[in-house]
């Protein structure tokens, strides 16, 4: 059922054209983040999208090991030490620097290139064109698995920083997340029950670095593969816990996930959200009250998931190359013509930047698979945008259903004959599979399968193999009864029909036969038993062989008289 893809969502792929252009990705320019630099540079000089959403995560380059010699930037011996090492080089072109310095001098690039790409974003954040969202990714609670090891909880410095007093608008990464939280009071489960009892809260996160916190959203890419590793729902919520150390309290809340973050910036929603503006009732539905498109209800489970309406795949979603974006962000003057195609192309629109070169980042969806997992991301933005949704029934529409599936199978398993159930049972089977199918095809919701079809069929076996066994023992005690008196048409059907061995009469059309031998009285009389028995068989016999072989049955012997009916 491929549809149109949403006009306002853009996919800026970095592909496979994208790093021959620019280089292996994770080295060389990309380290630096000179690509990055020139795509947000054409972004904010050339165009005006609402919502440029990068699922990628920045996360700092260096490890603990850099960290702890301090940052090269706040220390002038060391760039003295750098200077002194080029200054070798420019007086003598095939002079090598001391190697001690080439790690000094790496960080130095990384570190200017962090600080260039955190001004770059300031730029975009005080400009206020488009919303920026940068990927993050929630580690344990929904998302742990058996094989995952302890995960950390979140540090003091996390939560409150170098604060004394436990002030958490201080700390380094939680006031981030509770920028873009929704509301306690707005978060509640649709059977009024305590969330803490049945939601799993993720208990820390990998988050973009601080600098680049300051100015972008957090966006959180994860995603939810069933037990066979297929992705066929994605959170649109996540809960997250932490502990302040301070004041003793275990707080949880609640953060929109990458796409959903990305629908509320784009239909004109505000950060931080007020009161009552979205509205989380786990297991039944989201309500949002937006600028742009005015209230909307978006069907979840009791995760928060939403079920995706595979209608595309990825080549059906308008693409762009990241390497296109990155040539005009380096220039500094562009024709008028291209400046007003890119308008058109990308003013007001969704803009996802994502890795989909091969090998990177994919997974199994309904359609196929394997795809770049941002088709992920990109059906639930077309989902909210077209308000195309699909979720299971509630429970009390499923138990309606059940029912009446239950009520039409058990009227034809007492009604039709063993000969017919398997044929009955296959076919209501396939009339429910093209009654789901429709359901999905056209929107409506997801039909409850496993209990109707289980039924269907371990009822059908269950009567079968009962009345086999049942009638089967009834037949054998028939046929020892009537083989002898009646033909194999009417021994057939009183095996198929053990009602008529009822007391209750029935009116039936029917023709009677008698027939005997004349004066038999005073032959009987004449005869010795031998010889009267040998008399008698030699015209019953011929006789009853007819009767049998015309279809009628043998009702009685009386002495010489014979009683058939057809």
């Amino acid at each position: 059922n491929c549809r149109k893809t949403h006009k306002d969502i853009i996919l800026t792929e970095i592909d496979d054209a994208a790093i021959r252009f620019i280089g292996r990705w994770g080295a060389g320019s990309w380290l630096t983040r000179k690509p990055f630099l020139d795509q947000l540079s054409f972004f904010n000089r050339m165009v005006s999208p609402a919502v440029l959403a990068y699922d990628i995560i920045f996360q700092e380059s260096m490890g603990t090991l850099a960290e702890s010699g301090g940052r090269i930037t706040e220390s002038p011996e060391k760039i003295n030490e750098i200077i002194s090492q080029l200054e070798k080089i420019k007086k003598e072109a095939g002079e090598i620097i001391d190697i001690k310095f080439l790690d000094d001098i790496n960080r130095l690039t990384l570190e200017q290139g962090n600080a260039a790409l955190a001004v770059r974003c300031a730029e975009i954040s005080e400009s206020q064109k488009f919303g920026l969202l940068m990927g993050c990714y929630f580690r344990g609670g929904i998302f742990a698995s058996d094989t995952m090891q302890k995960i950390e909880s979140w540090s003091d410095k996390d939560v409150f920083g170098d604060s004394e007093k436990g002030d958490e608008s201080r700390g380094e990464r939680i006031p981030y997340l509770l920028d873009i939280a929704i509301p306690q009071a707005d978060v509640t489960l649709n059977d009024g029950q305590s969330i803490g009892q049945k939601y799993q809260y993720c208990v820390n996160a990998l988050l973009p670095t601080r600098d680049l916190l300051d100015y972008a959203l957090p966006a959180a890419l994860n995603g939810m593969p069933d037990t066979l590793g297929i992705i066929r729902k994605m959170p649109l919520v996540i809960g997250f816990k932490y502990n302040n150390r301070f004041t003793g309290k275990e707080i949880k809340r609640f953060v929109p996930s990458f796409s959903f973050l990305s629908y509320l910036i784009y239909s004109g929603v505000k950060f931080p959200l007020k009161d009552g503006v979205v509205k989380v009732i786990l297991g039944d539905r989201i309500d949002i009250q937006t600028p742009r498109f005015g209230k909307i209800s978006v069907p979840i489970d009791e995760k928060g998931n939403l079920y995706l309406n595979c209608e595309n795949d990825l080549k059906d979603f308008l693409r762009v190359n990241f390497a296109d974006t990155i040539r005009y962000g380096s220039q500094h003057s562009v024709a008028s013509v291209e400046k007003t195609s890119f308008e058109k192309l990308f003013n007001d629109k969704i803009v996802v930047v994502v890795l989909t070169a091969t090998g990177y980042d994919i997974g199994r969806m309904p359609l196929g698979g394997p795809v770049p997992l941002v088709l992920a991301h990109l059906t639930v933005l077309d989902n909210l945008l077209s308000r195309h949704f699909i979720a299971p029934l509630m429970p009390f529409p499923k138990f309606v259903v059940i029912l009446v599936v239950w009520l039409i199978f058990t009227a034809v398993c007492v009604k039709e004959k063993s000969s017919r159930l398997g044929f009955l049972a296959i076919g209501i089977i396939m009339v429910y599979l093209i009654l789901s199918f429709g359901c999905v095809y056209y929107n409506i919701c997801i039909l409850p399968f496993a209990v109707p079809f289980l039924y269907i069929a371990f009822c059908s076996f269950g009567v079968m193999g009962y009345r086999f066994f049942t009638e089967e023992r009834a037949k054998r005690r028939i046929r020892g009864m009537f083989a002898s008196m009646v033909s194999d048409k009417v021994l057939t059907f009183l095996e198929e029909t053990p009602d008529s061995f009822s007391l209750k009469g029935h009116n039936t059309e029917a023709t009677v036969f008698f027939s005997d031998i004349e004066e038999f009285t005073s032959i009987s009389e004449l005869l010795p038993p031998e010889r009267l028995t040998a008399f008698l068989n030699e015209y019953l016999t011929p006789v009853t062989n007819n009767i049998l072989n015309s279809g009628g049955y043998l009702d009685k012997y009386v002495g010489d008289g014979i009683m058939a009916v057809w």
